[in-house]
């Protein structure tokens, strides 16, 4: 058997990674469990351990019925591969022969408002290489300068390195930091950051005040969008972070808990979840919390979603000045005693708007507008006739100029008039014969308040009471006893034949 380790140089990164974890664990762990340690899969492992066995390097013991890998060991020619291969550059902390410094106990007594920003820096872009004890941050290119300041509150001298990536057919141009150590490590899997990160869910801590607020900040910063939301009017701004569902799910009761604020979560494609705050309310406040206290943030994520908040005040401002000028100028119309159609006319404004302005500021019109009927056309076109003016016509029958117009010259008018009276003539026979509301509103196809609003505005009907509300002065024998039955359609003609009988007026 060889007992010589084979030459450094013919061994692969992903054999080496292995071979240092089995050189750390000292015992000799199944294969399941090196490939949780190392973050990859049962067939991946596999492939690595039978290619070192191959070459001596490691031996594993197999379970004699199903033949699975049960433990996993170093050979001697194993161990002295372990010693001799040197430590990489980015993971034992050496470039050549300058050291890279790290100051490792940053996150040694847990999150504070000092680290908790650099905490959800690497919780948005970082990630953890547990065999080589390295952590990885990775920043858009025009983000060199917040990665230059993590590097001096982590108290290394690590380079930062640019790279371009491709993704969905898009090329970037971004920059990269590496810090090698164990102690950090292990801290930061305390913390809920490990490896693997985007696929697997580990316990984040609970985080409150101050360092709630910094973990946000730096997770806005890394994975968070601002986004103009036009359709407000003023247009505001949205606050958006990707992540996992478990890490938006964490946050979103964060920052409930801290704000009262309760964004959104939604699923944008397959395993990509986004966090949204959408009201310009809830992004004030949420912007306020995350900036509330001094620290480390990105100029342009800040710049951008400030200015679109003041914009959209300042926007605010300007509508309600424009709001208390209509306003003003309703109100004097009213005052001078002009209808809302009328009003609506001068100001350019739409009826419902004036509706709505007159609402808002509690005041009433002191003739209410009523809609013209056919009699109210033919009055109006005699009068014009006898050439009266609009202005004459509007004065002795209550309405506005412009309805006095529209009714004149209108034909349209003419005409939809004309159809509603006779529809009038038609529900008056009906309700002659004993027909009920309900029964006309349906042979019409119309429903039933519009048939008892045409008979108020014809003919000044009111439908009456039930007679168990109507005081008994009113069986008079003035109206017949089931007009209240008729008007309304209470009950089934049984009922109703019932009723007629025990209300008919009594001969003398």
């Amino acid at each position: 058997m060889r007992t010589t380790a084979p030459p450094v140089e013919s061994v692969t990164n992903a054999q080496r990674d292995l071979i240092d974890v089995l050189a750390a664990e000292g015992a000799s762990p199944s294969k399941s469990a090196l490939a949780r340690r190392l973050g990859w899969s049962l067939g991946n492992t596999f492939d690595v351990i039978r290619r070192l066995e191959a070459r001596q390097v490691v031996r594993s013991a197999r379970d004699p019925e199903n033949l699975r890998i049960t433990s996993v060991g170093l050979t001697e020619s194993g161990r002295a591969l372990a010693r001799s291969l040197a430590p990489r550059p980015h993971a034992a902390g050496r470039k050549g022969s300058a050291r890279w410094t790290l100051r490792e106990d940053h996150f040694a007594t847990g999150l504070t408002p000092a680290n908790g920003y650099d905490y959800g820096l690497l919780l948005a872009d970082g990630s953890m290489n547990r065999p080589r004890n390295a952590i990885h941050n990775k920043l858009r290119a025009a983000d060199r300068r917040a990665l230059e300041e993590m590097r001096e509150r982590f108290g290394s001298n690590a380079p930062i390195k640019h790279h371009r990536d491709r993704v969905n057919g898009k090329t970037y141009l971004n920059v990269t930091i590496y810090f090698a150590s164990r102690r950090l490590c292990d801290d930061l899997f305390n913390l809920g950051l490990g490896p693997n990160k985007d696929f697997q869910d580990y316990n984040l801590p609970r985080v409150t005040g101050a360092t709630a607020a910094a973990v946000m900040r730096g997770l806005f910063d890394g994975d968070g969008t601002v986004v103009m939301m036009r359709r407000l009017n003023p247009p505001g701004a949205r606050i958006a972070i990707n992540n996992r569902a478990h890490t938006l799910e964490w946050v979103k009761d964060t920052v409930a808990r801290e704000t009262g604020v309760t964004g959104h979560i939604y699923q944008q494609r397959p395993r990509h979840f986004v966090y949204s705050v959408m009201a310009h309310e809830d992004v004030e406040r949420l912007a306020g919390w995350m900036y509330s206290i001094p620290g480390a943030y990105l100029d342009r994520k800040h710049d951008k979603l400030f200015t679109l908040l003041r914009q959209h005040e300042s926007g605010l401002a300007a509508r309600h000045a424009i709001f208390d000028a209509r306003e003003r100028r309703i109100a004097e119309l009213y005052g001078r005693g002009v209808e809302m159609p009328e009003i609506a006319a001068q100001t350019g404004l739409t009826l419902g708007t004036v509706a709505r302005h007159r609402k808002r500021i509690g005041i009433h019109h002191r003739k209410p507008y009523k809609t013209p009927t056919f009699a109210d056309l033919c009055e109006v076109r005699r009068r014009r006739n006898q050439r009266e003016t609009n202005r004459e016509v509007a004065a002795a029958m209550a309405f506005s100029e412009s309805t006095i117009q529209k009714l004149a010259t209108d034909s349209r008018a003419l005409v939809k008039l004309e159809r509603e009276w006779q529809v009038v003539q038609v529900v008056r026979q009906w309700r002659s014969s004993g027909q009920f509301i309900k029964v006309i509103a349906k042979r019409l196809g119309r429903s039933p308040a519009w048939v008892v609003a045409l008979l108020r505005r014809y003919d000044g009907i009111e439908i009456g009471p039930h007679p168990a509300t109507r005081p008994s002065g009113a069986q008079d024998g003035t109206e017949p006893a089931d007009t209240h039955l008729r008007a309304k359609g209470h009950g089934s003609p049984a009922v109703q034949r019932r009723a007629s009988t025990l209300r008919r007026p009594v001969d003398a």
